[in-house]
């Protein structure tokens, strides 16, 4: 359904659609009750209700079965909370929070389970037998499932699968909000939970299941704003295969912006070395042409060893400064970053990601060592997970955070250097 047609739904005036007329009162007070919350009633498709709500300017279809409308309409009024990151919610009339799972292999509802016997006095109704399975807490830790949907996770997630038989409730995992201890559990603590259930699956037997994000974070990058078709020419560039496979890659990573920005940064990072040499030469034919340079002076001789020993410890920062300030034409890089649709977010203020801002207007560094700066502290986020304090600055960018949504720019900055580091070093 495109953007176009959402706009002839006149949502306002859905109440009046046939379909509405001939439900229950219960279910209308139900629909109404759920309208209340951000949602509207589109229409009556047999047994199931339709909903729309609209998530970044695109339509969302919310659908249910007229069995299950009141059941979501008094978690709605009770009220819910969703997890930031996931497709996950947490329900305070079950007590529960519930997150939407997938794998790739096959759905998490169609492996069968050898679970010890449940220790708690929870309700578990297992669909299929040996399906599902419900893991009694230790400790202060709440119990956690893996088991059909509920009808709320299945409105909010469209979660259903269909069958060749028959529509079927995928699986989600549910944590109990009480522990034996009493002690109640938040959403970081329950999603915690989860990621270790998870993570022991994969490890010791090879099941990959995941949890959903709740927002697709796609990244593109915005096609060059030349005349339709685009003129094509023989190819002249010289690649070598590392970096075109690298960069090709990255267009492949749309839907992983960590992934994407690594691709681009790992091409980058093959000039790294020649274009360290570069600067160190540099450096020393600086001396050597130095009108006070004596090749019988000791003094003199030093200087130029200080500057081979500077380029041959040089960390990787430092290089990829060299190379932003070597490989990178100033011009391209200042209209890049000072485009209006591009400086707030690289200045102070802009995108939340715990990384250097650019200021244009800096006198004490140029603009290709901030850019490398944040470049390579982008590049530390995504690759560093050490659990340590001191490398509290730089946490870990984590594939369906938040933060993954709003690399977009950064990724393509990284873009522009790794194509100008190419350009630079043909021939």
């Amino acid at each position: 359904m495109s953007d176009g047609i959402v706009g002839e739904f006149h949502l306002d005036g859905l109440e009046d659609q046939p379909e509405a007329e001939d439900l229950a009162g219960d279910v209308t007070a139900a629909i109404k009750e759920i309208e209340g919350h951000g949602f509207k009633f589109y229409e009556k498709n047999g047994d199931s209700l339709n909903f729309i709500k609209a998530a970044n300017q695109e339509p969302f279809h919310n659908v249910t079965d007229l069995c299950n409308v009141s059941e979501i309409a008094n978690s709605l009024k009770a009220g819910i909370l969703e997890d930031e990151d996931l497709s996950a919610v947490f329900d305070s009339v079950s007590d529960t929070f519930e997150f939407a799972v997938r794998s790739d292999r096959r759905p998490a509802s169609r492996y069968r389970w050898s679970a010890p016997e449940k220790g708690c006095d929870h309700e578990f109704e297992e669909s299929e037998e040996g399906y599902s399975f419900h893991l009694t807490g230790e400790n202060s830790e709440a119990c956690i499932e893996l088991s059909p949907g509920t009808p709320l996770a299945g409105f909010l997630y469209s979660i259903h699968v269909t069958g060749r038989i028959r529509r079927r409730r995928a699986h989600t995992v549910k944590v109990y909000r009480n522990s034996r201890e009493g002690k109640n559990l938040t959403f970081e603590e329950a999603r915690d939970l989860v990621d270790r259930l998870l993570f022991e699956l994969d490890a010791a037997h090879g099941i990959h299941i995941t949890t959903i994000p709740r927002v697709r974070r796609l990244i593109r990058i915005p096609a060059s704003r030349t005349p339709s078709p685009p003129a094509v020419r023989f190819p002249k560039v010289s690649v070598p295969r590392e970096v075109s496979a690298l960069f090709s890659f990255a267009g492949e990573a749309a839907d992983n912006p960590p992934f994407m920005f690594l691709a681009y940064y790992q091409a980058l990072e093959y000039y790294l070395p020649h274009a360290a040499s570069r600067g160190g030469l540099k450096a020393i034919r600086r001396e050597l042409r130095a009108l006070s340079f004596d090749d019988k002076s000791d003094a003199s001789v030093l200087r130029v060893l200080n500057s081979i020993e500077r380029n041959k410890n040089a960390n990787e920062e430092d290089q990829l400064k060299t190379l932003v300030s070597e490989c990178v034409r100033g011009d391209v890089l200042h209209a890049f970053v000072s485009s209006d649709e591009n400086l707030r977010h690289f200045s102070k203020g802009g995108a939340e990601l715990r990384i250097p801002f650019i200021n244009l207007k800096s006198t004490s560094e140029s603009l290709a060592v901030q850019v490398a700066r944040r470049i390579y502290a982008l590049r530390n986020r995504i690759v560093h997970a050490k659990d340590n304090p001191r490398y509290a600055e730089s946490s870990v960018l984590l594939p369906r955070s938040k933060e993954a949504g709003l690399l977009g720019k950064d990724i393509q900055l990284a873009r522009l250097l790794a194509i100008e580091a190419v350009i630079d070093n043909q021939g």
